[in-house]
């Protein structure tokens, strides 16, 4: 493509009030000059603005969408990432090669010591319910043949709430920073800065290493207080799929933010799915004791794949511990497990994989409602 006629000094401004020639951290392509606006630059033709200046310090364009494009989108949400959740304060200079600029844009709202906050209370849940339940529930993971109904029970119970009580907590407590942040996305959205997905991607990313280690903080505390089955891979599964459980009870509180035109509505919708999972998830009323009218609902329910592959984990191959049920039969607590809740120890592994399937779904319908859904009022 020909480059324009128009020098570079000449640069087009969407605000009147912004002089000729300020747009700081202008760059310009072989393929035509930039346009600056609000707050940031936006590409001419095919191509697409990454980043506005105010976060980067320069604009970046990618042209088309072919694998080149998306890897690009691939290294815009890491800056971005990078940007929004590094240490130190948040100082953009114009470029040495541009006109300072006479106007000053609008401050970028830093939600980052709200941030702060937040990721500070969340470690402090995480050490909290370690110490909680590891105390409470002291050396009840151990189980000694033969064994009772009453003890199987109990740790299958503290398998499960010790980790959707930390999975609900974080999904509440994210609500409140996806609604700020939807805001701003919908003015930054406006002016072209990101694609969707590429929004969707950082959301996603950023948060893992603070999960990881909320995760890891809490087991470590609660696993050994318990005293669930010391190996390496029972320990390295419970470890995975509470990481797995967080990260989804996560992505389903934003995909509710997203759907909803408020936070209100948002967090009531969440403890009503969260109260039927719990009804549904096949712990408290065993699915083979549903009717078969409502079996699809616990298939359907997330949660059911997660105390399915603790319990599996911790229970269902427990070959070794006799159990005597209230009746006074006896059986192995891998046959009474298998019998009462039809957790099949072999079948644990998938329950991983189901669990990522809905953190990818909850993941797409988050960006697919930024996309498609906007409550903005004008």
């Amino acid at each position: 493509m020909p480059r324009h006629s128009t020098p570079r000094s000449s640069c087009w401004h969407a605000s009147s009030s912004l002089p000729t020639g300020a747009c700081p951290g202008a760059t310009w392509l072989a393929s035509g000059r930039r346009r600056c606006g609000v707050g940031g630059c936006v590409c001419s033709g095919r191509e697409r603005t990454l980043l506005p200046s105010h976060l980067l310090g320069h604009c970046k364009c990618i042209a088309g969408w072919g694998l080149s494009g998306w890897y690009r989108w691939f290294w815009v949400g890491c800056q971005l990432g990078r940007h929004l959740f590094s240490p130190g304060p948040r100082h953009t200079a114009a470029p040495h090669h541009t006109a300072a600029p006479h106007h000053t844009a609008a401050p970028h709202h830093n939600h980052r010591p709200f941030l702060c906050s937040y990721n500070h209370i969340r470690y402090v849940t995480a050490v909290l319910v370690g110490v909680l339940y590891g105390s409470i529930y002291y050396s009840l993971g151990r189980l000694d043949s033969p064994t009772d109904q009453a003890t199987v029970q109990s740790i299958g119970g503290v398998v499960y709430l010790s980790v959707s009580f930390m999975g609900m907590s974080s999904m509440m407590s994210v609500m409140p920073i996806v609604g700020n942040e939807r805001v701003v996305y919908y003015r930054e959205q406006a002016a072209s800065y990101y694609n969707p997905w590429a929004y969707g991607y950082v959301i996603s990313i950023v948060e893992i290493p603070y999960q990881i280690l909320q995760i890891v903080v809490s087991v470590c505390i609660m696993y050994p207080m318990v005293d669930f089955i010391i190996s390496a891979q029972n320990f390295f599964y419970f470890l995975f799929m509470a990481l797995l459980s967080l990260m989804m009870y996560v992505a389903m509180g934003t995909a509710l933010m997203y759907v909803s035109p408020s936070q209100q509505l948002a967090q009531v919708s969440a403890a009503g799915l969260n109260f039927l999972f719990n009804i549904f998830n096949g712990y408290v009323l065993p699915y083979p004791a549903m009717a078969k009218g409502f079996q699809w609902i616990n298939r359907i329910s997330p949660t059911t794949w997660v105390i399915y592959g603790l319990v599996a984990d911790q229970l269902a191959g427990r070959t070794d511990v006799d159990i005597v049920t209230p009746d006074g039969q006896s059986s192995t607590v891998a046959s009474f497990v298998e019998a009462t809740y039809g957790y099949i120890y072999s079948f644990r592994f998938w329950c991983l994989l189901i669990v990522v399937a809905y953190i990818l779904f909850f993941r797409v319908l988050s960006v697919l409602a930024l996309r498609y859904i906007s409550f903005l009022k004008r």
